[in-house]
């Protein structure tokens, strides 16, 4: 995520089953808990 947020990319933080109330590192980049949720955003 880091080297994304480095060249200027947002990233999406996939969080599987990590801590519901874990927030991504960086302001305005989002978190998914599942692939199947990548599609509403990309779409």
């Amino acid at each position: 995520m880091a080297g994304a947020r480095g060249v200027g990319m947002r990233h999406i933080w996939l969080a599987g089953s990590a801590s519901p109330s874990a927030r991504p590192c960086c302001d305005g980049d989002q978190r998914i808990n599942s692939l199947r949720e990548l599609k509403a955003i990309l779409l």
